[in-house]
């Protein structure tokens, strides 16, 4: 649909997220980016080369807060996409920007349910 790797990663400690990100064409340099000491609750980061990664911390699927904050995260996701195709937040477009984030949390939901 849109020119982007979107990489989620669910309760992955920084050395596993490490070990998951080698071999994309991604530096370390990048990778700094995603770890946060101590960890924080969520993050989003955009790559090179059109690489999202949607990164949550201490994920429970039963837990409403943390709903709240795979939204949060997904709609920066949705926002570095949409921004990477010029297109910039109104209300002209946000009809666009509110069906990419909802298959977003669709397609992750599918995952982790």
């Amino acid at each position: 649909m849109y020119p982007f790797q979107i990489m989620v990663t669910i309760n992955q400690s920084n050395k596993e997220l490490q070990k998951s990100l080698k071999g994309l064409d991604i530096t370390d340099i990048d990778v700094k980016e995603a770890f946060s000491e101590p960890l924080t609750v969520g993050t989003c980061v955009m790559f090179p080369h059109n690489r999202i990664m949607l990164r949550l911390n201490e994920f429970d699927v039963t837990c409403n807060q943390c709903k709240g904050h795979l939204v949060h995260e997904a709609f920066h996701a949705t926002h570095f996409a949409m921004n990477a195709v010029g297109m910039q937040l109104s209300f002209e477009n946000d009809e666009a920007f509110a069906y990419l984030l909802g298959y977003l949390v669709e397609k992750i939901y599918n995952v982790i349910e």
